[in-house]
């Protein structure tokens, strides 16, 4: 479902999705964690903390994660 809902984000215009698209990416990535695919959950990790640089800087709240 997580996959489905990042999916369905990136089909559509960014300014519908660009605000939550690190979480749809963080939640995929610690879902993956907890299913053992280690190097999986940091690519979509990595890609969360892209999303967040972008969005909303350097020193958002959300890189601590």
């Amino acid at each position: 479902m997580l996959n489905r809902s990042l999916e369905i984000d990136l089909a559509n215009p960014v300014e519908d999705y660009k605000k939550v698209l690190h979480f749809r990416y963080f939640n995929s990535g610690f879902a993956l964690k907890a299913l053992g695919r280690m190097r999986e959950s940091r690519e979509r990790i990595d890609q969360a903390s892209q999303c967040v640089r972008k969005e909303f800087g350097e020193n958002s709240r959300y890189l601590t994660m």
